[in-house]
Formats: structure tokens, sequence, C-alpha cells
């Protein structure tokens, strides 16, 4: 039996319980929005499908929204500007985030995907993605340019005692922001697909 076949099998087992309820499943959008890391390998591809959006929507499509990055960023956190970093992580660098993976993917989940984009780079996007339903083909199509100082536009103002340092910056705002400007555009791509709109 291979892998797959398992996985099926054991999400089917979990789903047994829940079956003959008689109640509709509710209106979901999904919203996957980050760094694509492992999301990119077939086995957490297929788990995320089977377990989470097959458990929550079963009959629903066209219900999920996806804005995934290929790099992470770099994470340097400072106790006090003073001092060396506190904290310090090189950004996540797995080959299953590579674009063909991440195209991969999105051909996994394509009857579920109502708009989807994928970033090259650990920045942000704000515009339209790839709308399988719409736009058919692949789903090489979902690729968009990074755009990296898009998160400039929300900083706050800075303390002048930190402009005093000998240190970098602490790079949390920039990520915080980033990964918020993900999160509205899954908002927006929900707002512009019309069989979720209330």
């Amino acid at each position: 039996m291979s892998w797959l076949d398992s996985v099926r099998r054991q999400a089917q087992e979990n789903l047994a319980p829940c079956g003959g309820l008689g109640v509709a499943p509710p209106r979901i959008a999904f919203c996957i929005a980050g760094s694509a890391r492992s999301f990119a390998t077939p086995l957490v591809t297929t788990l995320h499908q089977l377990n989470w959006l097959d458990t929550l929507a079963p009959s629903m499509t066209r219900d999920c929204f996806l804005y995934l990055k290929t790099q992470d960023s770099e994470k340097m956190n400072y106790v006090r500007p003073d001092f060396a970093p506190a904290s310090y992580f090189h950004a996540h660098n797995d080959k299953a985030s590579q674009l063909s993976a991440l195209v991969a993917a999105l051909e996994v989940l394509r009857s579920r995907i109502a708009e989807a984009v994928i970033v090259n780079g650990s920045g942000s996007y704000n515009g339209s993605g790839w709308k399988p339903s719409v736009d058919r083909g692949s789903p090489w199509q979902a690729v968009r340019a990074s755009d990296d100082d898009a998160w400039k536009r929300f900083q706050s103002p800075r303390c002048p005692i930190v402009n005093r340092t000998q240190h970098p910056l602490d790079n949390t705002e920039q990520r915080l922001i980033n990964s918020l400007l993900g999160m509205s555009w899954c908002a927006q791509a929900i707002r512009r697909f019309p069989i979720l709109q209330i």
C-alpha cells in the first residue's frame, strides 16, 4: 500500500463518526498564508486536504485561498540595542519551497483553490492571483514577484535612541507586517470571490 492510500484510508476512518449527522457543512473560506516551508511536500499538502479541508467542508469546492512565499526571512531579535542579538535565525531554506514544488502543491489542491499566489521571495504581493476556474492553465500562473519594500508603508515611527546603536535594527516589525499583508491579501481575495459573499 502506498503512503497516499494509507493516508486516505486513515482520513476516511477519522471522518466516519461524523457522517450521517444530517447537518450541511458550513460555508468556509480557508486562508493559507505565509512561507511555504514544508507545505509544498506531497505528504503535507495531501494531509492538509484530507484532514483539514475535506474534514471541515467536505462538499465545498473553490473555497481555498493560498498566499505562499518561496522564501522565509532572517530573524533578528535584540533584548537591548547595545548588545549582540539575543537570537538570530537564518532564513529557512528548504528545497521543498522551491517554485516547482509549490506549483505541484497547487496542482494537488486545484479543485479546492478559489485564488492562489506564489510570492517569489519573502516580501509581499498585493493584487489578483491565479483563479483556476477562470484562468484555467497551469498553476505556474500563480507566481508573482515579491515586493520587498511594501511593508515600509506601514512602518511605525522609530524612537531616536534605536538609531544610535551599532547594531542592525531588529526585523520583527518587518516580519509581522509582511505576515499581516499576506492575511490581508486573503481577505481581499475572499471579497473578490462572489460565491462566498454573503
